[in-house]
């Protein structure tokens, strides 16, 4: 997609619909908020609500759809009180994944990171920014955390979700239980090498 169209589509806060083909995944509807020249950060609808944000890799994406029907469904959102035109969003740089993650780690919250190429899903949250990869401490399906952090090398992240109802949920489960977080390591550079859930 052309700059100045992408561009327009953010100006203009315009329903979209993203498509990802060649990994055959779902689209992801919803506001384009941010780009650069490789992610873009989503404001995701769900079902007619808002869901959270994701961000996705600018490469991975085949077309963003813009039609009659998400003019019509913003205007529906609009009467609802649903889409606010003034909207305050997260700030958060998407100049690139080293940067992204740099953003995130000051809203203290867990998120979910995909390497969706391989069907890898991590869910947790971030204890170290590297250079090359992102550590993070995960939990599994019993809000469990992961003995150690799990290393995820910026070359194999395809989406990176947060403030989603799924994260939320499982996040109070995380706190009900109150188990804390196993001993964090020494503080030192990840190494880059593994996939998103190499441990």
């Amino acid at each position: 997609m052309k700059k100045n169209k992408l561009g327009n589509l953010i100006k203009g806060q315009s329903i979209v619909k993203i498509k990802r083909e060649r990994m055959n995944v779902p689209s992801i509807n919803g506001v384009v908020i941010k780009a650069s020249e490789k992610l873009l950060l989503v404001h995701c609808l769900v079902d007619f609500h808002w869901d959270g944000y994701c961000i996705v890799r600018l490469k991975d994406i085949s077309e963003i759809q813009h039609d009659k029907y998400g003019v019509f469904l913003k205007g529906i959102l609009i009467k609802e009180e649903i889409f606010y035109i003034k909207k305050k969003h997260p700030s958060i740089d998407v100049s690139d994944w080293f940067s992204v993650f740099n953003s995130l780690v000051s809203y203290k919250r867990n998120i979910v990171v995909e390497g969706e190429c391989d069907d890898e899903f991590l869910i947790g949250k971030i204890e170290q920014v590297n250079k090359s990869s992102v550590d993070i401490r995960g939990f599994n399906a019993l809000a469990e955390w992961d003995p150690k952090p799990t290393i995820a090398p910026y070359s194999e992240i395809t989406n990176v979700s947060f403030d989603n109802e799924y994260i939320k949920g499982f996040s109070k489960i995380r706190s009900l239980i109150g188990k804390s977080v196993p001993r964090k390591r020494k503080p030192g550079r990840g190494s880059g090498k593994g996939s998103v859930l190499e441990s």
